[in-house]
C-alpha cells in the first residue's frame, strides 16, 4: 500500500535530520528505500499517517528513538568478520603500532572499536595483540574500547556474553 503519506521527500529528510540531532546516527551511510521502509514499520506500528506524525510523535516520545534505531540498526558481529580487515590488522596495523610504542618507550595501548555490536570484534582485536605481542604482551598496558549505538548489544560485550 503505497500512500502519498510515505512518500512526502521534504518531510522524509526532516526525519533524518531529526534522527541525527537528537541520536547521532548518520543517515546517509543506508539507501533511502531502507531507511523508508524501516521507519515505516514504526509508522504503521503507532497507526501515525505520515512522516510529519511520525517527526510529532518523536519530539513527544523521546524513547521512540530507542525503538527507531533497534529498527534501523543491524547488530552483525563475529570473531573475525571481515577476514581481509583483521589480517591487515594482526599483520601491518599492531605490529607498526607496537613497534612505535616501543621505539617512544610508550606503554600504555588504546584501541577503540566503534559499532561492535555485541563485541566479537574487540575480542578479536584482543587475540590478535596477544598473537603478535606473545610474552611481551605483559610490557603493557592495554586498553580497548568497545561502543555501540545499541546500549542493549553493549551490554553483552561488556558482560562477555554473545
Amino acid at each position: 500500500m503505497a500512500t502519498k503519506m510515505f512518500d512526502d521527500e521534504t518531510d522524509f529528510k526532516m526525519v533524518m535530520s531529526k534522527i541525527y540531532k537528537e541520536t547521532g546516527l548518520d543517515c546517509k551511510q543506508y539507501k533511502d528505500n531502507y531507511l523508508k521502509r524501516r521507519i515505516n514499520v514504526r509508522i504503521r506500528a503507532l497507526n501515525a499517517e505520515s512522516y510529519r506524525d511520525y517527526m510529532r510523535i518523536l519530539d513527544n516520545s523521546p524513547n521512540e528513538y530507542d525503538l527507531l534505531l533497534d529498527k534501523l540498526t543491524i547488530n552483525v558481529t563475529q570473531f573475525f568478520r571481515d577476514k581481509t580487515v583483521f589480517n591487515a590488522v594482526g599483520n601491518t596495523v599492531l605490529p607498526a603500532l607496537i613497534s612505535d610504542k616501543k621505539n617512544k618507550g610508550k606503554k600504555l595501548i588504546r584501541i577503540w572499536s566503534a559499532g561492535c555490536a555485541s563485541g566479537e570484534e574487540p575480542y578479536t582485536i584482543s587475540i590478535l595483540l596477544h598473537e603478535v605481542l606473545g610474552s611481551d604482551i605483559h610490557n603493557f598496558m592495554i586498553s580497548i574500547y568497545a561502543t555501540d549505538i545499541d546500549d542493549a548489544v553493549n551490554g553483552k560485550c561488556k558482560d562477555g556474553r554473545v
